[in-house]
């Protein structure tokens, strides 16, 4: 039994650091995106409210405009993730962006 707990605790702990990454590759395959945090007064539903739109608890990623919305109504916040603006280090081209939710919407660049 002690060695089945055991197992189960490395196999959480290897869980949790395999989604680190993922969660983080996430948010941070755009060039120059920009995070912006709002701390929201009062969320009496399970809904965040940005742009005369609502948006339940989670995360949305959107084309028009090109933004990832996550709503946490517990912590009473929204935060957006948009397109930087995309400046290609020399001798790397800009590539238009594709058709398709965040962050597909954003412009990028190759080398």
């Amino acid at each position: 039994m002690g060695i089945c707990s055991w197992k189960s605790v490395e196999m959480r702990v290897a869980l949790l650091f395999a989604m680190v990454p993922v969660f983080f590759l996430m948010h941070s395959g755009v060039c120059g995106q920009i995070v912006t945090t709002y701390e929201l007064n009062t969320t009496d539903s399970d809904e965040c409210f940005w742009n005369g739109s609502s948006y339940p608890v989670g995360d949305h990623d959107k084309q028009d405009p090109c933004v990832s919305i996550v709503c946490e109504s517990g912590a009473k916040r929204l935060t957006l993730v948009e397109c930087g603006e995309t400046r290609p280090p020399a001798p790397c081209q800009i590539v238009p962006p594709r058709n398709g939710p965040y962050p597909l919407c954003c412009t990028d660049y190759i080398c």
